[in-house]
């Protein structure tokens, strides 16, 4: 096994060589060097994060991050490739991070280095998310270090905490971390969540963030005082101290805890509606016309009310600017264009609308937001009320029953109908997806500049981030508007490149 000593400072140049070396072979397949071509390695080396290998062929940079070890880069100069230096390195860290009491090694690598997308899974690291970061298309991996073969439920969990660390949430993260750590083998938790029938993953059952819900909901309704000490806007606690606390609450609140888990997750993420907005507002471009929104995927209604909403994008104010939901994404790129739209009617379907005048499912929704995100807590709160005094029109059903019918149906003269929904098709199954598109097609093929059809979609579609799509008949085939963050916090809108 190899070993690893701290840099000298007077190895800097020889380092900066070694990674101008190792990584300029990746500019052709980014675009531009990769972040870790020119570090500052006085700067990394002064923070004992870079350590090298003896006769200096090999390097690493790592450093704890919470209570993880994260690898930042692993680098074997271009001569020295071939030899398994680069896996060996790796050990090492994985080994540093046992020494040190960590669980887990995470890592990145760019979305375009096929080498390390192949490497990592090999050595038993695991994907768990995939974005855009300080510019880069990214891959983020994770492995469990303690030397036990790790369950898979209890990777999954931790998959969805590294997902919630990259989404700027390292509370709700942290107590993922602390949960996946408390459960254990004949308690009623445990046995529930270790013996789970369906698929944890967060892509899947999303298990994990079933379980932080339902600590959420205990500490909201005073059940658990001493959790909700560690709840924001309590500072970040130790780690130790936050897993005592969790680990006591699964105990006494076990049966409680089980029992929420039937509810999936239904984040209703009002900042989704300020990617939409702009994508209605090239449609009443284009058409000129009245809109009837027809959502799919639209569980409590709160995304289909987003005409009593107001947005602030590129810097101008649009939609009803006395709401007290007020969405104020960044916005990326020029500002939109195209009149406001005149949205004659909204109605959605869901499989379980959820009726936010029932304070339990008020309380549920309010659950589902991460404690750490306390501008979306707010939001969701606000827009909860205007649905109790607005209600949106909701119906229960098949997404693809309903649309099949509502596209069937007479289309009304002087109007535009507009199927929308975020980050809800890849829940569908795939007969309903191909279901879904051939009531698009065969209603478009109907479609007249009287009665056009629209279909705007913020989604993920094999990309880091999931992108607004608008596609219209007569005429227009499918274009992309813009990228969103999931949560819509930031907008990167193509402008007239898109609409034109």
């Amino acid at each position: 096994m190899i070993t690893l000593r701290p840099a000298w400072p007077e190895e800097a140049g020889r380092l900066a060589e070694i990674a101008e070396a190792a990584f300029g072979g990746y500019i052709a397949a980014i675009g531009k060097p990769p972040a870790p071509m020119y570090p500052d390695f006085p700067a990394l080396i002064a923070k004992g994060r870079v350590w090298v290998n003896e006769d200096l062929s090999a390097y690493s940079v790592h450093y704890r991050d919470g209570d993880a070890l994260h690898l930042e880069a692993v680098v074997v100069a271009p001569d020295a490739q071939g030899r398994g230096l680069g896996r060996k390195v790796i050990a090492w860290v994985e080994a540093e991070a046992r020494r040190l009491g960590l669980p887990r090694v995470e890592l990145y690598t760019n979305a375009a280095m096929a080498g390390p997308l192949r490497l990592y899974p090999a050595l038993g690291y695991a994907e768990v998310s995939r974005h855009e970061e300080a510019g880069f298309a990214r891959v983020f991996f994770e492995k469990d270090v303690r030397g036990l073969e790790v369950h898979p439920v209890r990777r999954a969990l931790l998959m969805q905490a590294t997902i919630c660390r990259r989404l700027k949430s390292p509370f709700t993260a942290a107590v993922i971390d602390c949960i996946t750590a408390a459960l254990r083998e004949g308690t009623v938790l445990g046995d529930r969540v270790l013996h789970w029938p369906g698929d944890p993953a967060p892509r899947g059952d999303a298990l994990a963030l079933r379980l932080a819900g339902a600590l959420h909901v205990c500490v909201r309704a005073g059940r658990l005082p001493r959790l909700a000490e560690f709840y924001p806007p309590a500072a970040m606690s130790a780690f130790a101290d936050l897993q005592d606390a969790v680990t006591e609450a699964c105990r006494a609140e076990g049966q409680m805890l089980a029992d929420w888990l039937t509810f999936a997750p239904q984040t209703n993420e009002t900042g989704r509606s300020a990617a939409l907005y702009p994508g209605l507002m090239a449609i009443a471009d284009r058409f000129g016309l009245p809109m009837d929104l027809l959502e799919l995927g639209a569980s409590a209604g709160l995304n289909t009310n987003l005409a009593r909403y107001g947005y602030t994008l590129g810097g101008t104010d649009f939609g009803d600017r006395k709401s007290a939901v007020q969405i104020v994404p960044e916005w990326r790129g020029p500002a939109p264009t195209g009149p406001e739209p005149c949205i004659g009617s909204a109605c959605g379907v869901d499989l379980n609308p959820l009726d936010t005048a029932n304070p339990e499912v008020a309380r549920r929704l309010m659950a589902y937001a991460w404690p750490d995100q306390p501008e979306r807590l707010a939001r969701l709160e606000a827009a909860i009320a205007i649905a109790r005094a607005h209600p949106p029109r909701l119906v229960a059903g098949d997404a693809a029953d309903w649309l099949e019918a509502e596209l069937a149906a007479t289309a009304l003269p002087g109007r535009v109908r507009v199927v929308c929904h975020t980050i809800a098709f890849q829940y569908f199954p795939p007969d309903s997806q191909a279901r879904i598109r051939a009531a698009l097609a065969a209603a478009g093929a109907r479609a007249g500049a009287e009665a056009p059809l629209a279909w705007l979609t913020l989604e993920f579609e094999d990309t880091v981030n999931p992108v607004l799509c608008l596609q219209t008949w007569p005429g227009g085939g499918r274009e992309t508007l813009a990228t969103a963050h999931p949560h819509g916090t930031w907008i990167e809108w193509r402008g007239e490149e898109a609409t034109a």
